[in-house]
């Protein structure tokens, strides 16, 4: 598997699963540990180049998994990220200089990983979901981004959307407003009210002239990104790069 390695330990099994989803869609390779004792041996085993670890575990914590895992020489130099539901003080005070405070959001999951790891290896291609009910139009957005060296991934109504965004978190999402089932709406009103996924880049392709939510949505201040559709692939394809460099 293409992507540096990631190592999370965390006895909370949703707090891992957002780290994952989040850092997938960025291109790392990620392991997971429920227990410290857990995490020193895929450490060991497999030589991850961060750790994200829980201060808080039952049985060994994070400090004692940690000072167990600098005695090896897989963790000697191993940069550590401390994840913790203490307030920040809290955390500071205890000799931690670099930690997430649970729960987590997406932009600060990866500029913190960024910070400390290595970009995915060999450039590895930003995720960009489509979401669109007609199935040639899908098609032919993911063939534009693939040329463009994205991941051009396709869905084809709004539920889909959401599960996979869920599975793992995408860089971006292209979204057809008007789609069976759950609508383009409900897809942008569920990421911005997810606590991990809520500033995902969003480029609604409409034919609608006014957006029935009036560019916004209630209590948001982000006004929503729109190509016309049909999209001229240069037109897209600067909409894509705007966003990322936007979030």
């Amino acid at each position: 598997m293409a992507g540096e390695r990631i190592l999370i330990a965390d006895d909370e099994a949703e707090a891992r699963h957002q780290c994952r989803v989040t850092l997938e869609g960025a291109g790392y390779q990620v392991l997971e540990a429920a227990e410290a004792a857990e995490m020193v041996t895929l450490a060991q085993a497999h030589r991850p180049q961060l750790l994200l670890v829980d201060l808080l575990m039952p049985g060994m914590d994070g400090f004692e998994a940690i000072a167990t895992l600098r005695q090896h020489a897989a963790g000697a130099t191993l940069p550590i990220l401390y994840l913790s539901t203490l307030a920040p003080q809290e955390v500071i005070s205890q000799g931690v200089a670099r930690y997430l405070t649970k729960p987590f959001e997406r932009e600060t999951v990866i500029q913190a990983v960024r910070a400390l790891a290595p970009p995915p290896r060999g450039g590895a291609p930003t995720r960009v979901l489509v979401a669109d009910d007609e199935r040639d139009i899908v098609e032919i957005l993911c063939d534009y981004l693939e040329d463009a060296g994205f991941l051009g991934v396709g869905v084809y109504d709004g539920q889909e959307a959401i599960a996979a965004i869920e599975r793992q978190s995408p860089g971006a999402l292209i979204l057809d407003i008007k789609m069976p089932g759950v609508d383009g709406y409900g897809v942008i009103r569920w990421v911005k009210r997810h606590p991990v996924h809520r500033r995902l880049p969003i480029i609604v392709l409409t034919a609608t002239k006014l957006l029935r939510i009036d560019h916004q949505l209630p209590g948001h201040s982000e006004p929503l990104f729109t190509v016309p559709k049909p999209c001229p692939p240069a037109q897209l394809l600067a909409a894509v790069q705007e966003r990322l460099h936007a979030a």
